[in-house]
């Protein structure tokens, strides 16, 4: 009897280390310096490297005449359209954009799922290439971002 319990734990332990391995992360940061540009890129991926998600988080310095010419509704509209496609439904892409007056600074924060995004999108969103994470951070580190490590 005592063999059997031991046996039994012996494969509930396997089991559990066996069990469904966590998504992991890697970030990346980039810094323009002067222009005021920062962007940083959050990937998720599984144990096959495969990337799942990406949310890209950039801010920007926004030039005073701006704030004198539009208002923040109106600036935020505006980068809206350049991002988002109103006359095409983008399935697994969410995109938050704000402008900040006080700070004149733009938000702009763009997820994206990549096991809902279409083949199509994902060309145009420049990501085919990148479906695995190696393929995107050594992508992004060649654009000057700083990347944490894969694990």
């Amino acid at each position: 009897m005592k063999k059997k319990m031991v046996m039994f734990c012996m494969v509930l332990l396997l089991a559990a280390c066996q069990g469904s391995a966590k998504d992991k992360n890697v970030s990346c940061e980039f810094d323009s310096g002067a222009s005021g540009v920062t962007e940083k890129v959050d990937v998720t991926y599984d144990s096959d490297k495969k990337v799942k998600s990406l949310i890209v988080s950039q801010e920007a310095a926004l030039a005073d005449y701006l704030f004198e010419d539009y208002e923040v509704k109106e600036l935020e509209q505006l980068y809206k359209d350049k991002y988002v496609n109103p006359n095409k439904k983008q399935e697994g892409l969410t995109f938050d954009i704000s402008v900040d007056e006080k700070a004149k600074k733009l938000s702009v924060k763009v997820e994206v799922d990549t096991s809902k995004v279409s083949e199509a999108d994902m060309t145009e969103l420049g990501l085919n290439d990148f479906k695995k994470v190696d393929d995107l951070v050594k992508g992004l580190k060649a654009n000057n971002y700083t990347c944490g490590k894969i694990k």
